[in-house]
Order: C-alpha cells, then structure tokens, then sequence
C-alpha cells in the first residue's frame, strides 16, 4: 500500500523556501544600502552637497539667535530625504567621516560669512558614532583653533539615539561642554526616557520635537508643553520649539510660556550667504506680525 506521508526532505525543503527568499530580499536591501552610500560619497568628491542653516528665533522680537546646520543635496531637491541617507551612512559606518566635513563646512561658512551675525550660534547633530568617539572633541578644538574661532559659538546635538551607551555618552558631552560648547538634546518629547536623559546627561537646550507643536488644538500636548517648559526653566535650561508653521502655532507655543522657535513660519533653511543676507536685509518675522 502506498503511503500518504510526505518525505521529511520535502518539508525541510518547503520551509527552506521562505528563508532563502528572505536572504535574498536582505541581500537586495544590503546592495541598495551600499550603492546609496557610494552614490552620496560621489556627491561629496564632487562637491554637489551643501550645507543649508534653519533660524532659531526670538519669538517675542523675531530676532534671529542662531541656526540648525542642515544636510543638504541641492540637485536633488525634494527627492533628498536627509533621514534616510544618513541612516544609510550610519549602516555603512560612514556618519563619522560625513559629520567631520559637515563640521569643516559649517567652520568655514562661519568665517567667511556668519561671524558678522552678532552673537549669532550653529548647532550641528552628532550620531552615536560621533558622540562615542573620543576623538571627536579634539578635532573639533584643533577645528576651531586654526580658524581662530570661539567654541561658545558651535553647539552639538543629540537625541536618545545617540545615548545608547549613557556612561560613555555623558563623559564625552562633557568634553565638548568642557571645551565651552552648548549640548542640545533634540527631538524631546518623542521618547520615554527623556527625563532621565536630563540628570544624567549635560544639557543646556531642549527642543520640543515638532510632533507636539503639530497637535495644535490637543489639550493634553499644551499642558504636557506647558509642564516641560516649566520644568526647563526650574533647571535652567533653555527651550526651541521645532516645527512651528503657522502664525497660529506660535501664537499657542508663546502662550504656553514659550519663547524660541524654529520653523518654516520664520524662515526655510538658507544656504550661508542668503542666511546673513536675511539676517541683515530682511524684516526678522516675529509672532506679533500675525496677532
């Protein structure tokens, strides 16, 4: 009699199939990773990227304090995700080297144009790479003494990605705050641990993730903003909040006790030389051309 039993070869082959499919979809993934690394490598041989400078803003005076140093790939325009290229580096263990030309870029767009903005700061984001490499903070101090230029005009970033190892993390900040640069810990507000970031980590601004000032009309995002901002100032630290938009926006953000921003409702980012031209030129947009 025959039998109805299936060989075991064939189910070791017939769940074999999906892994190997797997493999492949990964392999695909890793390829696309490597050729998006290298294609943007290109780009920085070539000189095509560029560094642009958002404004963070008086919000009462709409006096222009300092800018966030922002990645760019002007050829590509719109199609130049920032996010996805960087998280592309990072994989490919690139970000350190990306970070120090973003570094080198921002110093020179500072001699060359910048340093005419009166007490006018640049933040610039670190990745984990960054912030756990112990060099880092000299070659930011040589940076700055070759250019002859004040450390208390560069700031650094950070989010809770970028303190997966806290005790090396805090050692490090600490280094760069030693040097006299402001830490800022970014994206506040997207996490559950941000609290805790704050006792353990030396920070002397916040900014508020956009993700809050969107919630315009959310009861619950103004008092959680409202204790933030609260607490900030008990801790003597300053607070930006991102993402502002609308005259309505920063309208609400002022009311809750807010008094710094950065937005597209201020200014889009700017490459350096069009930055000082509108910080010189153009009349600073302030919350009360709009109430």
């Amino acid at each position: 009699m025959k039998s109805n039993r299936v060989p075991p070869l064939f189910h070791r082959v017939r769940f074999l199939f999906p892994f190997i499919w797997l493999q492949r979809a990964v392999n695909a993934m890793y390829y696309k990773y490597l050729f998006s690394a290298s294609d943007f490598l290109k780009a920085l041989h070539r000189k095509e990227l560029a560094i642009h400078y958002q404004p963070i803003v008086d919000m009462r005076s709409g006096r222009w304090l300092g800018a966030e140093a922002l990645l760019r790939w002007p050829s590509k325009g719109a199609d130049f995700h920032p996010e996805v290229i960087i998280s592309v580096l990072e994989r490919a263990g690139l970000m350190p080297t990306v970070t120090r030309w973003i570094c080198q870029q921002v110093v020179e767009d500072y001699c060359e144009t910048l340093w005419a903005c009166d007490d006018f700061y640049i933040t610039i984001n670190l990745c984990a790479d960054d912030v756990m490499d112990s060099t880092f903070p000299e070659f930011i101090k040589q940076l700055l003494s070759e250019h002859k230029l004040s450390a208390s005009r560069f700031a650094f970033e950070v989010t809770e990605r970028e303190a997966l190892n806290s005790r090396k993390a805090a050692i490090q900040l600490n280094r760069l705050r030693a040097h006299g640069h402001l830490i800022v810990l970014d994206d506040f507000g997207t996490g559950y641990s941000n609290l805790a970031y704050l006792d353990q980590f030396p920070v002397d601004i916040i900014k508020i993730d956009k993700s809050m000032t969107l919630r315009a009309d959310s009861s619950a995002a103004n008092i959680i903003l409202s204790h933030v901002l609260n607490m900030a100032k008990k801790l003597d630290i300053d607070v930006v909040v991102e993402g502002i938009e609308t005259g309505h926006q920063a309208e609400r953000i002022s009311a809750l006790g807010a008094r710094k921003a950065q937005g597209w409702f201020y200014s889009k980012d700017l490459p350096a030389h069009e930055l000082a031209r509108a910080y010189f030129s153009m009349p600073h947009r302030s919350l009360y051309d709009v109430v």
